[in-house]
C-alpha cells in the first residue's frame, strides 16, 4: 500500500524555495529525513495548543489556555513545555480570530480549523490551513500562525499564504480572499498581525504560474539556483550550486578584502549566510559519521561540556531550607523593562515606567533589504567631522 508522506514535496511552506530553485525538489527527495529542530518542535506544540483552543471555542466551550502551562509534549527528540510566553503568543492568534468571527457575524460554524486541502493545480500539491473563515458570497479569510521569532515573515505576495488561499476558496462562492499572518514573537513595523487581500482572479493567475513552476521541478534537468531560499533546505549540504559558491569564496580566501570592488564585497555578503549554513551542515554530517563509528582523521568525539543541575528544585528547597535558610537563594535581580511592564500592566499607569527607561545606542548593523527595520543613512568621514 502506498504511504502518503507527512508533508507534500510541493508544499506551501517550501513553495518559495522550489519556485526559485526547481531542482531542489528532486535533490531534497534523495536526502534522509531531517531531525526536528527545537524551534520547529516548539512551533508545532504552540500550533497544537492553538488548534485545541479553537476547537473547544467552536463547540461553545470555555478553554482556559493558562491551564496548559507546565504540560510537556515530545516532538521529535525534544521535550517541549507549554510556558506562559507560549500561551500569551497563542492568545494573540485566538483573539484575532475571535474578533473577526464576531465582527462579520458569520458564527463559528463558518470557521475551519486545520482544514486539509488538495489543489487542483497538481495531485502532489496539498496541505492544511491553520484556520479560515468563510463568509458566503463575499470572502474567505485565511490565517497562518507563526510562532518563530528568528525570521520575520512578510504577508505581501507571500507564496505560502497564496497557496493556502487557493486551498481555502475551493468549492466556495467568493470574490476576494484575505490572508493574515499572526507572528506575536517577532518585531515588524506593521505589527504582529499583518494582512493582505487578493481578488479571486489574482489567485487564479497565481495558480497558473504555480502549475508552470511545478512542471519545472519535474524536468530531468531542473535547474538549481542558490539564494536566500536555500536556508533550511535539506539538500543544502549536497547542493552543487552552493558548493560552487563556497569554492568561489575559497579561491579568494587569502586575498585582501580591501582590494575587492563594492560589487564583489556585496556578492560575498549575500553568499555568506548560505555558505555558513553549508559549512554547518558539513560539520553535522561529519559528526554523524563519527557517531556511527567512522574514524575521522584529526578529530575525535568527546563528551559535551555541561553544568550540574538540580534533579528537582522543590525537593532541594524542602530538604535544605530549614538548615540553610534564604541564603541558599541567589541575589534578587531587577526585572528587565519588558518584564516589569508585563508584571505591572494592571497595576501601573500607562507609560509610568518610561521616565526610568533608556535604550542605549549600539551603533549600526548592516542587514538585508528584506529586514523590516527602517533604514538609516550612513555618515561619511567628512560629514562626521564637519564641525570640528
Amino acid at each position: 500500500m502506498e504511504v502518503t508522506p507527512k508533508h507534500s514535496p510541493l508544499g506551501a511552506s517550501i513553495c518559495h524555495r522550489w519556485w526559485e530553485c526547481p531542482g531542489s525538489v528532486a535533490l531534497s527527495a534523495k536526502m534522509p529525513e531531517q531531525e526536528t529542530s527545537f524551534p520547529a518542535a516548539e512551533g508545532t506544540v504552540a500550533h497544537n495548543v492553538a488548534e485545541e483552543a479553537l476547537k473547544q471555542m467552536k463547540k461553545g466551550k470555555k478553554f482556559d489556555i493558562y491551564s496548559q502551562i507546565g504540560n510537556t509534549y515530545m516532538e521529535g527528540d525534544h521535550e517541549i513545555e507549554v510556558t506562559e510566553e507560549m500561551c500569551e503568543a497563542v492568545i494573540v492568534y485566538l483573539d484575532e480570530i475571535k474578533r473577526e468571527t464576531h465582527r462579520f457575524g458569520t458564527g463559528w460554524n463558518f470557521l475551519s480549523i486545520e482544514h486539509p486541502f488538495n489543489l487542483r493545480a497538481d495531485k502532489e500539491a496539498w496541505g492544511t490551513n491553520d484556520a479560515s473563515l468563510y463568509k458566503p458570497y463575499d470572502f474567505v479569510h485565511v490565517w497562518d500562525y507563526k510562532h518563530g521569532q528568528g525570521i520575520v515573515v512578510d504577508v505581501e505576495n507571500n507564496k505560502q499564504l497564496m497557496y493556502y488561499a487557493l486551498g481555502a476558496i475551493q468549492g466556495k462562492d467568493v470574490d476576494r480572499v484575505i490572508t493574515t499572518i499572526v507572528q506575536p514573537r517577532a518585531y515588524h513595523p506593521d505589527g504582529v498581525v499583518r494582512s493582505c487581500e487578493y481578488t479571486v482572479s489574482e489567485l487564479l493567475h497565481f495558480e497558473d504560474n504555480l502549475k508552470k513552476r511545478i512542471a519545472a521541478t519535474r524536468k530531468p534537468d531542473a535547474p538549481l539556483k542558490a539564494g536566500s531560499h536555500c536556508k533550511f533546505c535539506p539538500a543544502l549540504g549536497d547542493c552543487p550550486e552552493v558548493r560552487a559558491e563556497t569554492n568561489q569564496v575559497a579561491k579568494h580566501a587569502f586575498e585582501s578584502v580591501q582590494l575587492n570592488t563594492s560589487d564583489q564585497m556585496v556578492k560575498l555578503l549575500e553568499m555568506t549566510p548560505r555558505i555558513v549554513d553549508f559549512l554547518k551542515e558539513n560539520e553535522k554530517q561529519v559528526k554523524i559519521k563519527a557517531e556511527r563509528g567512522e574514524e575521522i582523521s584529526g578529530f575525535k568525539l568527546v563528551k559535551a561540556k555541561s553544568n550540574r543541575i538540580w534533579r528537582n528544585e522543590n525537593s532541594v528547597i524542602n530538604k535544605f531550607r530549614p538548615v540553610l535558610g534564604d541564603s541558599m537563594f541567589g541575589k534578587l535581580k531587577l526585572l528587565s523593562p519588558a518584564q516589569l511592564e508585563k508584571l505591572g500592566k494592571d497595576l501601573l499607569k500607562k507609560d509610568e515606567l518610561l521616565p526610568f527607561i533608556d535604550k542605549p545606542d549600539k551603533g549600526l548593523s548592516l542587514v538585508a533589504d528584506s529586514d523590516p527595520r527602517k533604514a538609516v543613512d550612513g555618515v561619511s568621514p567628512q560629514e562626521a567631522f564637519k564641525d570640528v
